[in-house]
């Protein structure tokens, strides 16, 4: 079942992203005409045009993410807690499903947003060695981790994706325990929601200041900086990813028992 809810919110979500989508890589694809058509005659109506079309361009990209987290928010919202809410929770469905896939469908589209967009910056400065340069850079990067901490950099890639993910996944969970906890109020559901959310960052904003303060405090001398650097990145990252996987979980509760057993369709 969890199968055909995520498959039903992509198809309701891709009419609004794929055209979005299609117009910044359309658009991407003439900047680069412009450009070097630019580089070679340097005309007032070609440069007019040109700036017009990255103008379009930049507008298309603030479009994608204002949308992305518009949709996000308003799936979420109409779904489950508006009129169509009625119909959702008398189907089969548990609603822990119903919340996974809200939060899979919105976590997939930031993520093609972010490539598509990366894609449009490499299509607009595209040349014959830009795929070299790339790779380049990347083992450059990725040499210098290897200098620096003794590990390998592709592997610190890998770490620093999962904690994006996780943080991805966390905010937007947030996001929904906010307006979960909002919908509770018979008035003022909308303050409500803006308010738990509040609430919410200001309690993580907290923890995260007294770790810190902890860290900062805990006196390590050089000799045990030089014989632990090579894992005090990975728990780095390791404890970011524990961070947000635990807020993940209470965030994902919270909103579950609320539109379990809290439900205020009024």
């Amino acid at each position: 079942m969890l199968g055909k809810l995520l498959k039903y919110e992509v198809k309701s979500t891709a009419r609004i992203f794929l055209p979005l989508y299609a117009s910044l890589l359309i658009f991407a694809v003439i900047n680069n005409i412009f450009i070097r058509i630019n580089g070679e005659n340097n005309k007032l109506v070609i440069s007019i045009i040109s700036g017009i079309s990255i103008a379009a361009y930049v507008f298309i990209i603030i479009a994608i993410f204002v949308f992305t987290l518009f949709v996000m928010i308003q799936r979420f919202y109409k779904n489950l807690l508006g009129d169509e809410g009625y119909l959702m929770f008398t189907l089969p469905v548990k609603t822990g499903e119903n919340i996974i896939t809200k939060l899979l469908a919105s976590m997939m589209w930031v993520i093609i947003s972010v490539i598509v967009t990366l894609l449009s910056i490499i299509i607009i400065s595209y040349n014959d060695n830009i795929f070299i340069s790339i790779l380049n850079s990347l083992s450059k990067i990725s040499l210098e981790i290897n200098n620096v901490f003794g590990i390998s950099g592709y592997l610190f890639f890998a770490e620093a994706f999962i904690a994006i993910i996780m943080t991805l996944a966390t905010s937007i969970l947030m996001v929904y325990a906010s307006i979960a906890t909002g919908q509770m109020l018979n008035r003022h559901k909308l303050l409500g929601a803006f308010g738990a959310y509040l609430a919410f960052n200001m309690i993580m904003q907290i923890i995260v200041s007294i770790i810190v303060v902890i860290a900062s405090a805990i006196e390590l001398n050089t000799v045990i900086l030089m014989e632990y650097k090579n894992t005090i990145p990975h728990l780095i990252i390791i404890g970011i990813i524990f961070f947000n996987l635990t807020f993940t979980a209470i965030y994902y509760i919270i909103t579950n028992l609320i539109l379990s057993r809290r439900l205020n369709l009024e």
